[in-house]
């Protein structure tokens, strides 16, 4: 049965409170016993230096505060981080327990004894058996110009609508520029292949089929290239390693040496930085012994 959103929650919804859209989360997130998740809670940038916590219960005057910003070793089973430079807090639950379903809220603590903290709600549903909604892994990582894929099993959820969404973005249910989305209904599972990758891609999405979503993180690499060369002379190993940082507009290389295959030479090799390489090929003398 679909969880009703609580009846305080509805009411400060419709009161139109300032701050209500502040701060955002998913809404409905399941997962098997004994399993665990990491929740982004997404907040507003006034409210960087603020004390952000993750409260339990129903209602939200009476929830109960799991862990604080300002005091995140209090509660192992919960750790809580917050990134102001991303504006997103994250909550990881682990070997999670029927006992712990039930309505959370992602919070900001306001102060006053007139303001109420911003907050909110999401549901969240641990099984026995299969979850609704859920990935082999919340965190991938892809390299700028090239493809990740995110695989988003379900379960009984066939008929439903399956969607990719940017955490306070928008949401796509098909192809559109470079995310390809293909369903597998036989299998039960969506694929979600992001393309063309740039850093400015890094940050928190998610699955997200009929009611029910499950957060991924998505980091974004700089390429680098790989040259191996063989010193014959001292039967040594470098490697070349050159990487383009298209945002900065540099591009750098250097060379270092990988352990001698001669246990007893001791050999100590220099280090080149160049800026602008023009060429791939590692020039031998960039690396070559000191004396």
């Amino acid at each position: 049965m679909t969880p009703f959103l609580p009846l305080f929650l509805i009411l400060l919804f419709l009161t139109g409170l300032p701050g209500a859209d502040s701060v955002s989360t998913v809404s409905r997130v399941t997962v098997q016993r004994g399993g665990s998740v990491t929740i982004p809670c997404h907040y507003d940038r006034k409210y960087k230096n603020n004390v952000k916590y993750w409260c339990q219960g129903y209602f939200w005057p009476s929830c109960f505060v799991v862990v604080r910003t300002d005091s995140p070793k209090n509660n192992g089973k919960v750790p809580i981080t917050d990134d102001p430079a991303h504006q997103v807090f994250t909550v990881s639950m682990k070997n999670l327990q029927k006992r712990d379903s039930g309505y959370y809220w992602c919070a900001v603590e306001i102060g006053g004894t007139e303001t109420l903290d911003d907050f909110a709600c999401l549901h969240l549903t641990v099984t026995a058996g299969t979850p609704g909604l859920w990935v082999d892994q919340q965190e991938v990582t892809g390299v700028e110009g090239g493809s990740v894929r995110v695989q988003c099993r379900y379960s009984n959820r066939g008929d439903t609508k399956k969607k990719w969404c940017r955490s306070r973005g928008s949401c796509v249910a098909g192809n559109s520029g470079n995310v390809k989305i293909s369903d597998d209904r036989l299998n039960k599972v969506f694929t979600v292949t992001v393309r063309r990758l740039e850093r400015k891609d890094t940050g928190w999405y998610w699955c997200a089929a009929g009611d029910l979503q499950i957060p991924v993180h998505i980091t974004v690499t700089q390429p680098t290239t790989t040259v191996t060369t063989t010193d014959n002379d001292h039967d040594s190993q470098y490697i070349y390693i050159s990487s383009h940082n298209h945002h900065c507009h540099t591009n750098e290389s250097y060379c270092r040496k990988e352990p001698s295959k001669d246990p007893a030479g001791e050999v100590t090799y220099s280090s080149v930085v160049l800026l602008n390489p023009q060429h791939r090929e590692l020039p031998k003398h960039l690396c070559a012994p000191t004396e």
